[in-house]
């Protein structure tokens, strides 16, 4: 079973700079609407699944029925970064994504007929992942979003 005994936030949705230096196995997160209960939940879960970037495409983290062309757009503006201790050890997830080309991609979904997916045009990008300090070849690092 997995257990984060520490995480911090450096760029998720609306949270920057969160340090949360000690966790136990139970913890309680509290405050008002709007603050980023679920948003937290939400980093904690992308970082203890680090090892699948197809989370990223998620419905419910995308809080909507249309996957965007870049799935970090609606998380955060620029590279997605989180960091862990779990299990005793300490990881560090950072998710970019890079244009192959000069359009952005929000533009291209724009253009494009965002009711029909199947004449979305194709991503002209990738995931650029790093775990660890050290960035993932293929698989995960490797994502050409189609």
């Amino acid at each position: 079973m997995v257990q984060l005994s520490s995480f911090k936030v450096v760029r998720y949705r609306g949270i920057d700079g969160l340090s949360i230096p000690h966790m136990s196995r139970a913890n309680l997160v509290t405050g008002a609407n709007g603050v980023g209960k679920t948003a937290l939940i939400e980093a904690m879960w992308l970082f203890t699944g680090r090892h699948n970037p197809g989370l990223l495409w998620n419905t419910n983290l995308q809080r909507t029925d249309s996957s965007p062309v870049n799935p970090l757009s609606r998380l955060t503006e620029g590279e997605l970064e989180l960091h862990g201790t779990e299990n005793g050890e300490a990881h560090e997830l950072k998710l970019g994504f890079e244009r192959l080309d000069g359009t952005s991609p929000d533009e291209r979904v724009a253009g494009a007929m965002q009711d029909d997916l199947s004449r979305l045009p194709p991503a002209a990008g990738f995931l650029r992942t790093h775990l660890d300090g050290k960035l993932v070849k293929g698989g995960a690092g490797g994502v050409h979003l189609t």
